[in-house]
């Protein structure tokens, strides 16, 4: 590598992200030249999202252009979005899963199945590959809302695809209406039973849509699962609130990561006439994230598009961007959590890679 060479990588390394506020050295960003027939390649391997790719490319490139470091020849960016893994909690790394990630509530109605069925969906329109395994086992409502079908003769152990995303949940081994009447220790057996004995393809990120509450099920979940982090969600209302600190408080004890907060159900705007009501009140998500020492990524509206969604099987985020600002957040906040040591575990860091955007310089 020449001189050249060595002086802009370094200067790409200093950029700092205008989303995140952090260089791209601490954010597990990989940064390489490649000089060809006078044009130099400039590749990097961010392992999160953006919310304008246009606008970040532009950024790095005036960050080039001020510092007055060249290049030998022409330059051209490429921008792959690359999974890396993080360090999980306390169990084992999979083989197969680069990230797990718990989204969690403090009590059940406040949207936390609706929340993860349109995050997994966005996830795998940006390009990640995504799982999602319904760990409610004695509510299981994902195959509703990801309009899982089961085949007669598929093999039970395999994930079903659904809008992109490899699905796993109890209610694909119930019928329909029936109740799974288990006391804590068989529920938590049974959920360790889903994550270890599904047949998992590759997987960038891995949802785990848990049960409401601080039960059984969620002890298991950070002893036994290689969870890297959890996102809450709630309403704003001071109910929901509460009950979503404990949540929140408990995870801290268990020292999991609190990613971030999602606030759902925060407003609703009249379709005749615009007018925004507050129905849950106003402000409770930030509240929350102020007292658990976190951020609240997203205030997302009551709408009866998305109830409709996920009754149809058909989540919002098929067709809405409304839950791209959530995706990208997540990614953003695991891509800060410290890497995977590879010493303790079997590596899948480099999993894949999603190509973002290129352009040239």
């Amino acid at each position: 590598m020449t001189e050249c060479s060595v002086l802009l990588r370094e200067c790409v390394r200093g950029f700092v992200d205008p989303e995140i506020h952090k260089p791209l050295k601490q954010l597990n960003v990989r940064v390489s030249l490649q000089d060809h027939e006078g044009v130099t390649t400039l590749r990097l391997e961010r392992p999160y999202g953006v919310s304008d790719e246009v606008a970040w490319q532009a950024a790095l490139k005036q960050h080039i252009e001020i510092s007055g470091v060249s290049a030998p020849g022409s330059l051209q960016l490429k921008v792959l979005n690359t999974v890396v893994a993080c360090q999980p909690m306390k169990a084992s790394k999979h083989p197969k899963i680069a990230n797990v990630v718990a989204i969690l509530s403090g009590k059940g109605g406040v949207g936390k199945s609706t929340v993860t069925a349109n995050l997994a969906v966005a996830l795998a329109r940006q390009g990640w590959r995504v799982g999602l395994l319904d760990a409610d086992i004695h509510g299981p409502s994902q195959i509703l809302m990801m309009g899982v079908s089961i085949e007669p003769d598929s093999d039970e152990n395999q994930p079903v695809m659904a809008h992109g995303v490899q699905v796993m949940s109890m209610g694909m081994y119930l019928k329909l209406g029936q109740p799974a009447a288990w006391r804590g220790p068989m529920a938590s057996k049974a959920f360790q039973q889903l994550f270890t004995q599904t047949v998992w393809m590759d997987l960038d990120f891995l949802l785990v849509d848990c049960p409401p509450g601080t039960s059984d099920i969620m002890l298991t979940l950070a002893r036994t699962l290689p969870v890297v982090g959890g996102v809450l969600v709630t309403t704003p209302q001071v109910a929901s609130i509460m009950d979503a600190e404990r949540a929140g408080r408990l995870m801290k004890n268990l020292a999991m990561p609190l990613l971030g907060v999602v606030e759902n159900m925060s407003g609703h705007a009249c379709p005749a006439c615009g007018y925004d009501t507050a129905i849950l009140g106003t402000g409770g998500g930030a509240v929350l994230a102020d007292c658990l020492e976190t951020v609240c990524w997203a205030q997302l509206p009551l709408q009866s598009s998305v109830s409709d969604g996920g009754d149809q099987g058909q989540p919002i985020a098929l067709q809405d961007s409304v839950y791209d600002i959530v995706a990208d957040c997540l990614t953003q906040a695991v891509a800060q959590l410290p890497k995977y040591n590879p010493l303790s575990s079997v590596s899948v860091e480099g999993v894949g890679e999603r190509i973002g955007d290129s352009g040239k310089l």
